[in-house]
C-alpha cells in the first residue's frame, strides 16, 4: 500500500506530516507504450473523495493539469497520448487527490524515460542490384542474409550501408541487421 501524503520527496520516501489520509493507492506505476505514457493506479481506501487530476512536468517542479478523473472506483487509467511529442525524452507524472471539501494531497512522482526506436530503412525494395540502408544513426555490428527457406546465406560484419543482391536468385528473402544496442531489425526483400 501506498499512503497518500502531501510532503513526498522525488524518491518517493515518506517525510512526516499530520495529514488525514482520504485516499490510500494500493498501486501506480506509469510506463511507455510508442509516444504515450500509460497511467494506472489502484486505490485501496477513499474517503470523502472528490477526483484525480492527473499532472505531468518535465523538471518535477513546475506541473501541467492534463486530465480528471473522478472518484468512485478502485481501478483508474490515463493515457498521454502524444507524450513525448515536443517535451524530450524524460517526463513525471503525479496524481492530486483532491477531497470533497477541496483539501488536496498528492501521489509519489513517477518518472518515465522515452527511447525512441530507430528503424532501418531498407530501400529499393523490390531490388536487382544494391540493397541499400537508411539508418537514421544505427550503427549495425552484423548484417545476415536467410532464404525463405530461413537458411543463412550470407553474414557480413561491420557497420556497412548497403549490400549486393546480383548473385542471389529471384525470390524472397530475411535480412537480419543486429546494431550495437543489441537491437535486432528484421525486414523481407525482394530480388526480382
Amino acid at each position: 500500500m501506498i499512503p497518500i501524503d502531501p510532503a513526498w520527496d522525488l524518491d518517493g520516501e515518506s517525510m512526516i506530516s499530520a495529514a488525514v489520509l482520504t485516499v490510500t493507492l494500493r498501486a501506480f506505476t506509469v510506463k511507455t507504450e510508442e509516444k504515450s505514457a500509460q497511467l494506472v493506479w489502484e486505490t485501496a481506501t477513499e474517503v470523502n473523495f472528490s477526483h484525480f487530476i492527473v499532472e505531468r512536468s518535465t523538471d518535477a517542479a513546475e506541473w501541467e493539469e492534463l486530465g480528471r478523473q473522478t472518484g468512485g472506483q478502485t481501478r483508474y487509467a490515463y493515457t498521454d497520448k502524444n507524450a513525448f511529442d515536443g517535451y524530450g525524452t524524460e517526463l513525471y507524472y503525479r496524481l492530486r487527490i483532491v477531497d470533497l471539501d477541496g483539501s488536496v494531497q498528492y501521489s509519489p512522482v513517477r518518472r518515465v524515460t522515452y527511447t525512441a526506436a530507430k528503424k532501418i530503412d531498407i530501400y529499393p525494395n523490390p531490388t536487382g542490384g544494391s540493397l541499400f540502408f537508411g539508418k537514421n544513426g544505427v550503427r549495425l555490428t552484423q548484417t545476415e542474409i536467410f532464404d525463405a527457406g530461413g537458411n543463412l546465406l550470407q553474414s557480413i560484419p561491420g557497420d556497412i550501408s548497403q549490400i549486393e543482391t546480383a548473385d542471389l536468385p529471384k525470390g524472397v528473402y530475411y535480412l537480419r541487421l543486429l546494431s550495437a544496442d543489441n537491437t535486432v531489425t528484421e525486414e523481407v526483400f525482394v530480388r526480382e
